[in-house]
């Protein structure tokens, strides 16, 4: 099992969030694009244990290939990239494996978000509550198959789906 520490911008506070729901990460100050804003860290576990940890600590595993997974092994080991809310029109994209970067300029306290259909392709389903004028209302693990997201996020997929979908596309 392979672990990895987080690290977060410090340019980033975690805080209740109205918008969605719960703590999401926000900026304390303007991030340009293409700044590096979170590495995730965790322990890398197959599928099975991903969804045993889901029941241990919750929802906040983020596949990172096939039949892998980043997880955080306690509730008291929850980081601040654990934070990080979906959003249909998210401000971060993938950068590597564990890498988020801003996908544009950020303003300050603006809540930072992901598209969690760049890294999903697993059985998957979440309501949406990100209310942006493109809202899909719900998130599934087939999201990746769909051809306006590969346009929309194409440089900012997760390396395995970027691969899974260049596979599909014949590319």
């Amino acid at each position: 099992m392979k672990k990895f520490n987080s690290w977060v911008s410090q340019k980033t506070y975690v805080k209740n969030t109205v918008a969605i729901q719960g703590l999401g990460l926000f900026a304390k100050e303007p991030i340009k694009k293409g700044e590096k804003v979170v590495e995730m860290g965790g322990v890398e576990v197959d599928r099975n244990l991903a969804y045993h940890y889901d029941d241990v600590v919750g929802d906040y595993s983020v596949q990172i290939d096939e039949n892998l997974f980043l997880v955080p092994t306690a509730k008291n080991k929850l980081q601040k990239d654990d934070r990080i809310n979906h959003s249909c029109n998210p401000n971060l994209g993938f950068k590597g494996k564990r890498g988020l970067i801003a996908m544009r300029d950020i303003k300050e306290n603006e809540e930072l978000t992901f598209d969690y259909a760049m890294s999903i392709s697993d059985p998957y389903y979440l309501v949406c509550k990100c209310k942006s004028s493109n809202c899909r209302k719900a998130v599934t693990g087939d999201d990746w198959r769909r051809e306006d997201l590969h346009k929309k996020y194409k440089r900012y997929l997760s390396p395995y789906l970027a691969k899974k979908i260049s596979k599909l596309s014949g590319i």
